[in-house]
Formats: C-alpha cells, sequence, structure tokens
C-alpha cells in the first residue's frame, strides 16, 4: 500500500532512461501503474536533486472514462488530489496533485469507443515540502 503523506520515492533515483515498449529500469510503477492491458509506447525518468521526472505514453483498451476512473482510483491511495486541466479538442486532461511537492498530469484521447491513447507525466520528491 503507498503512502498517503510523505514521500512516495526514495533515494538513490534511478539514472536518466527511457524505453521504448515497456517500463524504463526507474520507472515507479508501484506508485504510478500502467492501466491493465496496456501497450506501453514508452516511459522515461529523469532524475534531479531530490526529484524525478517520469514518462508513461501507452494506448488501452479501455474508454477514456474507464481510464479516467482508474488513475483518480489508483492515485487517490498515494493521496493525490485530481482537477480538470486544459487540454486539446477531443482529449480530456486531469492534474493530480499532492500535498507536498509531487504533481502529475494524465492527458486521454479516445482513439475508439473502447480504445484510449494516454500519458502520464509529471514529478516526484524524495522530500516534501
Amino acid at each position: 500500500k503507498a503512502p498517503t503523506k510523505g514521500p512516495l520515492i526514495k533515494a538513490p533515483l534511478p539514472k536518466q532512461a527511457s524505453r521504448k515498449g515497456g517500463l524504463v529500469a526507474g520507472y515507479p510503477a508501484a506508485v504510478l501503474p500502467a492501466v491493465p492491458a496496456s501497450r506501453i509506447g514508452s516511459s522515461s525518468v529523469s532524475p534531479s536533486g531530490t526529484s524525478l521526472q517520469v514518462a508513461l505514453d501507452s494506448t488501452a483498451p479501455h474508454s477514456l472514462a474507464d481510464v479516467l476512473r482508474f488513475y483518480r482510483v489508483q492515485l487517490a491511495k498515494s493521496g493525490f488530489r485530481d482537477t480538470v486541466a486544459p487540454a486539446v479538442g477531443g482529449s480530456s486532461a486531469v492534474s493530480f496533485p499532492r500535498p507536498g511537492q509531487d504533481n502529475l498530469v494524465l492527458t486521454v484521447t479516445p482513439t475508439g469507443k473502447t480504445t484510449s491513447h494516454y500519458t502520464l507525466f509529471g514529478t516526484l520528491h524524495t522530500s516534501t515540502g
């Protein structure tokens, strides 16, 4: 179970890396999982001091509403709140701030009635404040 307070990641942070077709080594999948049955296009991690920038680009066999619901439920377990964010036409975006410094943005675009493309991007920290 992820904590609702305090840091979600710990030092030492992974080295900067990216991967096509899967999760890169060091990606915090326990905190930021991919939607079940997703086909991962790419993922990346980039450390800087006590922060870790993360990105996930995937396609899921789920509707836009189902992808949004999955992340709202998963991220709430770690203390993230959700707020609608601006998005380009046809897409939906949600910002997930977390008390302290962590912040994520999810953008979902339907690619069919029951398929969606989504990106999850944000920054996690090894300390709060």
